[in-house]
């Protein structure tokens, strides 16, 4: 970000251009992960916490990993994915996790963007749609509402 630190013509950052937030490609992946990664730690206490610490809860969503037996041999095992079981609530808490997931990742980027260029406007994506910034034609009147939104 040095490049553009004082340049005029700088508006801000996008923090997420080509991220994809894919509840079901993340939850496998940090699953899979070895259990010294701190993330699948989280994530493993978060199901735990989730499902009350009750290991047939957990299995009436999920299917585990074959002679996976609790919330501790869920973290040990790596390179086997668990599964969401089909008809269940599950993706509720892969949606949670999701949400922590991102929830973390805007505020380190946008705090290491903020440190690097504290002047700067920092964008991210918004629900399923990223921002959208219209620029006006010059045939606009800034007085009359613009096509498409309506006047009170």
């Amino acid at each position: 970000m040095a490049p553009w630190r004082d340049d005029p013509l700088r508006i801000g950052y996008f923090l997420d251009n080509e991220v994809g937030w894919w509840n079901g490609a993340l939850f496998t992946w940090f699953m899979q992960r070895a259990p010294e990664n701190h993330s699948k730690q989280r994530l493993v206490a978060l199901l735990e916490a989730y499902y009350g610490g009750d290991w047939e809860r957990f299995t009436s969503e999920f299917v585990p990993p074959r002679g996976t037996h609790s919330f501790a041999d869920l973290l040990v095992l790596q390179d086997v994915p668990t599964r969401l079981r089909p008809g269940t609530r599950g993706i509720a808490v892969v949606r949670l996790w999701t949400a922590l997931l991102t929830a973390r990742y805007y505020a380190v980027m946008s705090a290491a963007v903020r440190a690097a260029d504290p002047g700067a406007l920092v964008c991210r994506r918004v629900g399923r749609r990223p921002i959208r910034i219209r620029r006006r034609q010059r045939s606009e009147d800034p007085g009359l509402p613009s096509q498409g939104s309506r006047a009170s």
